[in-house]
């Protein structure tokens, strides 16, 4: 409301300086002069300034509107990521609760071909399991070669 009262405002100031201005100038447009009111011409400069102004802002807001929407969609999928991982943790929580879970080994990779880490696994003890230590010490190895594995490629090619 304040900001509408300030334009009104300055719209009057240049109404009314453009009013007092009123004499016939004469505006040399490179190729062509015209004969024309100052108060026009002033008017229409304001008028243009104002066009001009709005194009800058109408662009500036369509791009952040696209921003918006594509972050909005990045959200989305990081949500969606995020409840996958939490379902998956709950899955293996209560399979390592139940004692029927697979060996570390065989989760690392299932968790390579669905893309995820194995450094990133996770994996409390509970000491009903008793293969665990073994597990673990196993899935580190296999980190380890294939990080190995990795470097030798990378220097071969």
């Amino acid at each position: 409301m304040v900001l509408l009262v300030i334009i009104l405002l300055m719209l009057l100031l240049v109404a009314v300086f453009a009013l007092k201005n009123s004499q016939v100038i004469i505006v040399d447009l490179f190729f062509n002069k015209i004969e024309m009111s100052q108060a026009i011409l002033i008017l229409s400069c304001v008028a243009l300034g104002i066009f001009i102004m709005l194009v800058f802002y109408f662009i500036q807001r369509f791009k952040a509107s696209r921003r918006i929407k594509s972050l909005e969609k990045e959200l989305l999928q990081t949500k969606n990521d995020l409840e996958k991982a939490r379902a998956q943790i709950a899955v293996a929580e209560s399979e390592l609760r139940s004692g029927t879970s697979k060996t570390l080994e065989e989760s690392i990779l299932d968790q390579r071909v669905t893309g995820f880490d194995a450094k990133d696994v996770v994996v409390e003890e509970n000491p009903e399991n008793s293969r665990f230590e073994d597990d673990k010490n196993l899935a580190n190895e296999k980190v380890n070669e294939d990080e190995n594995n990795f470097e030798t490629k990378k220097f071969h090619i």
